[in-house]
């Protein structure tokens, strides 16, 4: 429950907006309000209103605030809080070289943020949700954790290297329920989505679980060593029912608030020929949402082959979005339109067609009604990365 404090204040950055319209295409905005920083004052209620004015004035109709970069929250965590995650004050952790972006605090800013901001949109009637990265590292020793720190015990390994602070093996049980009690802390807030980013994994893939319990249980199934290619079927089937123990625990804790939130898992580098999600993350997404698991699958970016240009790239993409409606089960689908290319998205498009980033933006749009998708993600609506026509085909939707 809201205190009537926490709902006034929503509603004292209330702006008209009516919602989505019958048939309109859901167009969520992906935001990371730490990327504002140099536009808006971030840390404040003032910045995070103008942070969401913006991203609404750019083509989203939905906001699906980012709760964390690596293992740094957003939020005022109980399970991963202290000054170790201030990076000038631990010797383990490198500085940020980016400017003052290295001081931030959205965990102590004005307030909890993500819950402002989650308010500041139900009381728009504007769709919201919490982005979390599957990572706990941000491609970067900036951004690990206090707690990983703390547990050295936990940290994942490849087969012949030494362990890495970047990430703590769901293989540990103290680990799992760690990771399940902090999407809690999200659930709390009542977003509407919870979206697991599976693009932002921080590195981390298979080849990183050669931890005890991994290669006991290898042993003992098997009575020799684990394989050295992380890739191999029987290493992914060992690993893919703590992958999807995870999301069922996650679904399960969406049940104990009253089910009120949708769960959605982001999967990248989709194609038609070869889930590399399942090979590289051992997430059987397609089991998740055939079991009602994953109320939605969003496709985050394709898998290009080199030779996919002009209209034979748009070919790819239909054949790809196909095979994820194909594969859908009850969960509902979400494609991609963006302008962000650390993922292939409209820049790269551009490139390869010849056709304007607008036009690119209105293919996209096209294809995701044309196979059935609930609506676009919209990769990181930072400042300003949509161009005018791009935004105005995202309007029409």
């Amino acid at each position: 429950m809201r205190s009537a404090k926490t709902i006034l204040a929503a509603a004292a950055c209330a702006i008209a907006f009516s919602g989505l319209d019958a048939g309109q295409l859901y167009r969520a905005a992906l935001v990371d309000s730490f990327d504002f920083a140099r536009y808006f004052d971030c840390e404040t209620k003032k910045g995070t209103v103008q942070i969401i004015d913006h991203v609404l004035s750019h083509g989203g109709n939905a906001v699906w605030w980012r709760a964390n970069g690596g293992a740094v929250q957003r939020y005022p965590s109980r399970l991963e809080d202290g000054p170790m995650l201030e990076n000038p004050f631990d010797k383990r952790r490198l500085p940020d070289e980016r400017e003052y972006y290295g001081w931030l605090r959205l965990d102590r800013g004005e307030t909890n943020l993500i819950a402002y901001a989650l308010g500041c949109c139900r009381a728009r009637g504007i769709p919201n949700g919490i982005h979390v990265s599957y990572e706990e590292n941000h491609w970067s020793a900036t951004m690990i954790g206090g707690w990983n720190l703390r547990h050295p015990q936990y940290w994942v390994r490849t087969k012949n290297g030494p362990p890495w602070p970047g990430r703590a093996s769901m293989a540990f049980p103290e680990v799992f329920e760690r990771k399940v009690q902090m999407m809690g802390e999200l659930l709390d807030m009542e977003p509407e989505w919870l979206y697991i980013d599976m693009w932002r994994a921080g590195r981390w893939s298979l080849v990183y679980e050669y931890v005890e319990p991994m290669v006991k249980a290898w042993r003992e199934k098997y009575a020799c060593e684990p394989p050295d290619d992380p890739e191999d079927p029987r290493w992914i089937e060992l690993f893919e029912p703590i992958q999807t123990a995870y999301f069922r625990a996650i679904k399960r804790e969406i049940a104990k608030r009253g089910g009120k939130t949708k769960l959605c898992a982001g999967l990248p580098h989709m194609n038609a020929e070869e889930d590399v999600n399942y090979k590289t993350l051992a997430l059987n997404w397609r089991k998740l949402a055939a079991e009602g698991t994953l109320d939605g699958i969003a496709v985050t970016s394709i898998r290009l082959p080199p030779k996919a240009k002009g209209e034979a790239l748009w070919g790819v993409i239909r054949d790809a979005y196909m095979y994820a409606k194909k594969n859908s089960g009850k969960a509902e689908t979400f494609f991609h339109c963006s302008m962000y290319d650390y993922q292939k998205g409209i820049p790269t498009y551009k490139d390869r067609t010849g056709l304007s980033a607008g036009e690119c933006a209105k293919r996209l749009l096209d294809l995701a009604e044309e196979c059935g998708g609930k609506g676009v993600v919209l990769e990181c609506v930072d400042y300003p990365n949509y161009p005018a026509d791009v935004v105005g085909e995202l309007n029409k939707r």
